[in-house]
């Protein structure tokens, strides 16, 4: 979602987005796309949340007035919900979000919930969309050409004739939960790929391919192991989703 929330200003930007007051805009006009984030594995969870006058596609943008407002609030092993915050407004080019964070929960098996409260406009309130956090992992080891990488502030390697074999712990190939990742730099072709929750992942020589052009360059290179529950979002609203992600990444120096 952060880096959705960017694309979100930047396409504002680019394209002149707008933005219009919720007192104004029905909640089954409005399409819902509410995300929680943990990005370190001690790091604390940010809620983001996205309106939409109409469809996901829609450039214009709902913003809270007439006393509308998102509240964000999580629930630890099934209990009540506590922590209400009222989320902050983000926004920037006719774009808007909205952000609360939670620094305490971000273990996993929490669920969060956002409230969009209706009360002060009059109109239909939508207080049910909820989401479960998976549960939190760490990278454990890293391997080049089967060979441990001791340096891990430094990781170097080919990507046209080198293995790297990433691990991470703990795991759970039953789970009923998605796996993925991203890799992206300026001299690769980036990638989103699913995988299995099996604790580790090797890259075959070209599975990090160049980008066009690029064959002969070297770069830095993030990845990132996302882990991601969908939930549900409430009714009353037009559609949407609801993510959880716990996501854990790292820069590496890829050569050709």
């Amino acid at each position: 979602m952060r880096k959705l929330v960017v694309a979100l200003f930047s396409l504002g930007l680019m394209a002149g987005c707008t933005s219009t007051d919720s007192e104004f805009v029905d909640t089954d006009g409005i399409t819902a796309i509410f995300d929680v984030e943990v990005a370190e594995q001690d790091g604390g969870a940010t809620v983001w949340a996205i309106l939409h006058q109409g469809d996901a596609d829609s450039s214009t943008y709902v913003k809270m007035s007439g006393g509308d407002k998102l509240i964000a609030a999580v629930s630890v092993a099934g209990g009540q919900y506590t922590s209400d915050k009222e989320m902050d407004e983000q926004q920037a080019f006719g774009s808007t979000a909205y952000r609360a964070d939670f620094s305490d929960f971000d273990d996993g098996s929490e669920e969060f919930k956002i409230e969009f409260d209706r009360s002060g406009s009059g109109k239909d309130s939508a207080l049910a969309s909820t989401v479960v956090l998976p549960p939190k992992f760490g990278f454990s080891g890293f391997q080049i050409d089967q060979v441990d990488v001791v340096d891990t502030s430094h990781i170097a390697f080919s990507r046209s004739s080198q293995d790297f074999y990433v691990q991470w712990d703990p795991f759970n190939p039953s789970a009923d939960y998605d796996m993925g990742y991203e890799v992206d730099g300026p001299c690769i072709a980036a990638q989103t790929v699913g995988t299995a929750d099996v604790g580790g992942y090797e890259f075959d020589p070209n599975t990090i391919r160049s980008a066009t052009g690029k064959d002969a360059e070297t770069c830095q290179v993030t990845f990132r192991l996302i882990r991601s529950n969908d939930g549900t979002v409430d009714s009353a609203f037009m559609g949407g989703k609801f993510k959880a992600s716990q996501i854990r990444e790292f820069t590496f120096t890829s050569a050709p």
